[in-house]
């Protein structure tokens, strides 16, 4: 088994104490293989140069392990033709535009026409024309796939594999011929004799990597980097964020092994659920692309605000004392609101060293954070 991961990039390993490489968390849970970006290929050591994004590799040296992670790499030229806004194929003037609608029926009657037309002179949608570009489309790509592969034999003497991942809501949603398109092309390729479709499960089992790669530190946001999570307009989401996973790793380790009265046990419950509402990237996504970015800051300040009287109840409960019936109505609200993570686990939470309650106070001052998904207990310096 293995997955594609298009939110997030790859994280390397740092010290036991600080966090482990993605590649070791995917291994953990049980996982063969995973997608990655061609971008993280180039990055990756030895030097990309000797790499293809049409061979498979083992993750980190981790070949000899008992439980290795194979790369897969999402090849850029072919994905490209599908995905990208300038040049690809959803974008062709015969294709339905999906923003243009009718009404209140919300049914869409015209075509794209041309990316610059406004929507007032779009054109009507002519199915006939669509489908030819449907057949052309499909024809082009089988016609890349076959190239790709091709040019890879010649350069290296080997057979190779050419990955293309996409979000599902692509074909039919964005692009309603999309399915057409997917049809087509796989009729043309079952009947080509030098492409054959297979699965990643499939070609790892029959063709399993014979070269290792470490990959760097990276993401799928712009400038493959953190930089559209980690800037000026969300330090201050990082630093609370910090504070807030300080707090619950100690309460955690504070309640591990005891039985807890019902009471506990719902504050602590919510309290763990709005910390993992609060590190939901969408936030700090949102503020860093100027996307509603309003919104995330609401919707943060809320969680932040409900994990710390959580935190404070679950102290003060824990301390003798009782809740008020305000503040049990607070919290009934909470739990009707954001009542998700039902049963949750509280040895999540648990490290075997709880960062210091002041350890976030430089993390303002670093250039980046260690990691977007934080893994382990080390703040930046």
């Amino acid at each position: 088994a293995g997955q594609w991961r298009p939110p997030f990039g790859d994280l390397v390993e740092l010290p036991t104490a600080e966090r482990s490489a993605l590649d070791q968390l995917l291994a953990a849970a049980g996982l063969q293989y995973f997608i990655a970006d061609a971008r993280q290929l180039r990055g990756s050591a030895p030097d990309y140069a000797r790499q293809s994004p049409c061979n498979l590799y083992w993750v980190n040296g981790r070949a000899s392990s008992s439980a290795p992670v194979a790369l897969f790499t999402r090849d850029f030229e072919t994905t490209a033709r599908v995905w990208q806004h300038d040049g690809g194929y959803p974008g062709d003037p015969a294709y339905l535009e999906f923003h243009k609608k009718q009404g209140e029926g919300g049914l869409r009657y015209w075509r794209i026409t041309d990316r610059r037309t406004e929507l007032a002179d779009k054109q009507p949608y002519r199915p006939e024309w669509a489908l030819a570009q449907v057949r052309a489309h499909a024809t082009h790509f089988a016609r890349m796939l076959r190239e790709r592969l091709h040019g890879h034999w010649r350069q290296t003497g080997e057979r190779g594999i050419v990955v293309a991942a996409f979000d599902t809501e692509l074909f039919g949603h964005w692009w309603f011929e999309g399915p057409q398109w997917i049809s087509e092309l796989l009729r043309q390729i079952t009947t080509d004799g030098d492409v054959t479709l297979t699965t990643c499960q499939e070609y790892l089992n029959h063709s399993p990597p014979r070269r290792t790669v470490q990959l760097t530190e990276s993401s799928w946001g712009d400038g493959g980097d953190h930089r559209v999570w980690w800037q000026a307009g969300t330090r201050q989401l990082w630093h609370d964020l910090y504070l807030a996973e300080g707090e619950m790793w100690r309460l955690a380790q504070q309640l591990h092994g005891r039985m807890l009265d019902r009471q506990v046990a719902r504050i602590v419950q919510q309290c763990g659920c709005e910390l993992l509402l609060l590190q939901s990237s969408d936030w700090p996504f949102m503020i860093g692309t100027g996307n509603t970015a309003d919104h995330a800051r609401r919707r943060f300040a809320l969680h932040y605000k409900n994990f710390q009287s959580c935190h404070a109840w679950a102290t003060r409960v824990l301390g003798g004392e009782t809740l008020a019936e305000e503040e049990l109505r607070e919290l009934e609200e909470m739990e009707r609101q954001d009542g998700i993570f039902h049963e949750l686990d509280l040895g999540m939470f648990l490290v075997e060293n709880p960062p210091a309650a002041s350890s976030a106070r430089g993390m303002v001052e670093s250039s980046r954070p260690r990691a977007i998904v934080r893994l382990k207990d080390r703040f930046p310096q």
